[in-house]
């Protein structure tokens, strides 16, 4: 269990642990980018749960144990935990049935394999167990371990389903430094670029900053500007190649995002 460790000797995350694992065994699991990251040996953040147990179910734990939440996710099956000051999101396992590009109506599911195929890519498709045991119906951690950004499924469906993905591949490209893009995937990614707008300025802004962010962002930054993202995205914030060779370059972001279109 030591490289989970990060994440499972947390009070916090073993008091959800015991919280729902008294009411159904097996039921809640640790799942997303802190596996990734504990798999990574990098600082663990924000830590998600997923689970077989419905939204109402959820509720109804949370509120016998007097602990507050938030319930603004919970047409898309998530729940908001509030423990300690701290907020753990809590999401039923789910399936898309209909997505606009952005946001997705979704179906609830007992099926921990239905609930990964959803997601975007494979290094972020991984469950742990409170005992540390790691479910991995995608082969997310082969994944890592061979420095692979790989959707799930096909490409152009999982990007169609949510067109932030496109600046999420690179982020992702980008947390392994100098590995290349998949060329049929770039080819999807800009035949979709236009789709891009339907993403908020904001959510366009924040996962360029976590891009920049990067210890090596340059293979990244080079992808994106290679297909012209750069230019259709983010004309008039004077992003160029020349940033990325900076030592700190999320300290030049004080330009305003409003110059992302």
């Amino acid at each position: 269990m030591s490289r989970f460790s990060s994440i499972l000797e947390q009070n916090d995350v073993a008091q959800v642990f015991d919280l729902f694992e008294t009411y159904q065994k097996n039921s809640i699991y640790v799942v997303g980018g802190s596996i990734r990251d504990a798999l990574l040996n990098r600082e663990i953040t924000d830590i998600e749960f997923a689970t077989s147990l419905k939204p109402k179910t959820i509720i109804e734990i949370l509120n016998k144990e007097n602990i507050k939440f938030i319930d603004v996710g919970i047409d898309h099956g998530t729940v908001t935990a509030i423990m300690n000051e701290r907020k753990f999101e809590i999401t039923t396992f789910r399936k898309d049935i209909f997505t606009d590009g952005r946001h997705a109506q979704v179906s609830f599911s007992n099926s921990i394999e239905e609930d990964a195929l959803r997601r975007d890519f494979t290094i972020n498709a991984m469950y742990l167990d409170k005992e540390g045991n790691l479910t991995d119906p995608t082969n997310g951690k082969k994944d890592l371990e061979n420095r692979v950004v790989r959707f799930i499924g096909r490409p152009d469906e999982r990007i169609i389903e949510d067109y932030l993905r496109i600046l999420r591949y690179f982020r992702f490209l980008a947390l392994f430094g100098d590995i290349s893009p998949d060329a049929e995937v770039m080819k999807t990614i800009k035949a979709n670029l236009d789709k891009l707008s339907v993403v908020s300025k904001e959510r366009q802004w924040n996962e360029l900053k976590s891009i920049l962010s990067l210890n090596a962002p340059i293979h990244a930054i080079s992808a994106m500007s290679e297909i012209g993202l750069l230019d259709v995205y983010f004309d008039g914030t004077s992003i160029n190649l020349s940033l990325i060779h900076i030592s700190e370059p999320t300290r030049l972001l004080s330009i305003s995002y409003a110059g992302v279109r």
